[in-house]
Protein backbone atom coordinates (compact mmCIF):
# COMPACT_ATOMS: atom_id res chain seq x y z
CA UNK A 1 0.00 0.00 0.00
CA UNK A 2 3.10 2.33 0.32
CA UNK A 3 3.56 2.32 -3.76
CA UNK A 4 2.24 4.52 -5.59
CA UNK A 5 2.14 1.57 -8.68
CA UNK A 6 0.46 -1.02 -6.30
CA UNK A 7 -2.94 -0.71 -8.83
CA UNK A 8 -0.48 -1.10 -12.13
CA UNK A 9 1.75 -3.87 -10.60
CA UNK A 10 -1.77 -5.95 -9.51
CA UNK A 11 -3.28 -5.30 -12.94
CA UNK A 12 -0.11 -6.54 -14.99
CA UNK A 13 0.11 -9.36 -12.61
CA UNK A 14 -3.72 -10.16 -13.36
CA UNK A 15 -2.49 -10.28 -16.58
CA UNK A 16 0.14 -12.07 -16.99
CA UNK A 17 -1.79 -14.59 -14.76
CA UNK A 18 -4.53 -14.98 -16.63
CA UNK A 19 -6.35 -14.74 -13.62
CA UNK A 20 -9.77 -12.11 -13.30
CA UNK A 21 -9.70 -9.42 -10.74
CA UNK A 22 -12.61 -10.52 -8.60
CA UNK A 23 -10.50 -13.71 -7.80
CA UNK A 24 -7.95 -12.41 -6.09
CA UNK A 25 -8.32 -10.68 -2.39
CA UNK A 26 -5.60 -8.68 -1.56
CA UNK A 27 -5.13 -8.87 2.66
CA UNK A 28 -3.35 -6.20 5.18
CA UNK A 29 -3.35 -5.84 8.73
CA UNK A 30 -5.42 -3.02 10.42
CA UNK A 31 -1.87 -1.31 10.77
CA UNK A 32 -1.43 -0.73 7.26
CA UNK A 33 -4.44 1.21 6.95
CA UNK A 34 -3.01 3.93 9.64
CA UNK A 35 -0.33 5.00 7.78
CA UNK A 36 -0.81 7.88 5.43
CA UNK A 37 -4.72 7.25 5.04
CA UNK A 38 -5.61 9.73 2.33
CA UNK A 39 -2.91 8.16 0.28
CA UNK A 40 -3.93 4.75 1.62
CA UNK A 41 -7.67 5.57 1.02
CA UNK A 42 -6.77 6.36 -2.76
CA UNK A 43 -4.69 3.16 -3.27
CA UNK A 44 -7.74 0.56 -1.99
CA UNK A 45 -10.45 2.79 -4.05
CA UNK A 46 -7.98 2.07 -7.16
CA UNK A 47 -7.26 -1.47 -6.18
CA UNK A 48 -11.56 -2.12 -5.42
CA UNK A 49 -12.13 0.01 -9.43
CA UNK A 50 -9.95 -2.74 -11.03
CA UNK A 51 -12.33 -5.64 -9.02
CA UNK A 52 -9.67 -6.97 -6.84
CA UNK A 53 -11.65 -7.75 -3.41
CA UNK A 54 -10.10 -6.61 -0.16
CA UNK A 55 -9.72 -8.26 3.21
CA UNK A 56 -8.37 -6.85 6.67
CA UNK A 57 -6.29 -10.02 8.25
CA UNK A 58 -5.68 -10.72 11.55
CA UNK A 59 -8.53 -7.86 12.58
CA UNK A 60 -9.05 -7.29 16.29
CA UNK A 61 -5.18 -8.04 17.49
CA UNK A 62 -3.86 -4.75 15.57
CA UNK A 63 -4.26 -1.02 16.59
CA UNK A 64 -7.68 -0.35 15.20
CA UNK A 65 -9.84 2.36 14.79
CA UNK A 66 -13.51 0.82 13.89
CA UNK A 67 -13.94 4.12 11.77
CA UNK A 68 -11.55 2.79 8.83
CA UNK A 69 -14.05 -0.24 8.84
CA UNK A 70 -16.47 2.27 6.79
CA UNK A 71 -13.98 4.43 5.43
CA UNK A 72 -11.97 1.91 3.82
CA UNK A 73 -13.69 -0.28 0.67
CA UNK A 74 -12.68 -3.87 2.59
CA UNK A 75 -15.27 -6.59 1.25
CA UNK A 76 -13.20 -9.41 4.34
CA UNK A 77 -12.60 -9.71 7.60
CA UNK A 78 -10.55 -12.05 8.75
CA UNK A 79 -10.87 -12.90 12.51
CA UNK A 80 -7.48 -13.69 13.99
CA UNK A 81 -6.71 -17.28 14.98
CA UNK A 82 -6.22 -16.27 19.39
CA UNK A 83 -10.01 -15.26 19.19
CA UNK A 84 -11.48 -18.72 18.10
CA UNK A 85 -9.19 -21.58 18.89
CA UNK A 86 -11.53 -22.54 21.69
CA UNK A 87 -14.97 -22.00 20.14
CA UNK A 88 -16.97 -25.09 20.79
CA UNK A 89 -14.44 -27.06 22.86
CA UNK A 90 -16.30 -27.60 25.95
CA UNK A 91 -19.42 -25.38 25.31
CA UNK A 92 -16.92 -22.61 24.69
CA UNK A 93 -17.78 -19.30 22.88
CA UNK A 94 -16.08 -16.19 22.07
CA UNK A 95 -17.21 -13.03 22.85
CA UNK A 96 -14.93 -11.01 20.61
CA UNK A 97 -15.71 -13.86 17.78
CA UNK A 98 -19.30 -13.29 17.81
CA UNK A 99 -18.92 -9.33 17.84
CA UNK A 100 -16.67 -9.49 14.96
CA UNK A 101 -19.42 -11.09 13.04
CA UNK A 102 -22.31 -9.01 13.82
CA UNK A 103 -20.17 -5.90 13.01
CA UNK A 104 -19.26 -7.65 9.87
CA UNK A 105 -22.33 -8.57 8.78
CA UNK A 106 -23.46 -4.87 9.48
CA UNK A 107 -21.53 -3.34 7.19
CA UNK A 108 -22.33 -5.46 4.68
CA UNK A 109 -18.41 -7.44 4.84
CA UNK A 110 -18.32 -11.31 4.77
CA UNK A 111 -16.49 -12.65 8.21
CA UNK A 112 -13.99 -15.59 7.97
CA UNK A 113 -12.21 -17.19 11.05
CA UNK A 114 -8.51 -18.30 10.36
Amino acid sequence: LLEPDLRDDVAAALADAGLPPACLVLEMTESLLIDDTAATLRRLRALKALGVRLAIDDFGTGFSSLGYLERFPVDLLKIDRSFVTRVGVAGTESPLARAILGLGGALGMRVVAE
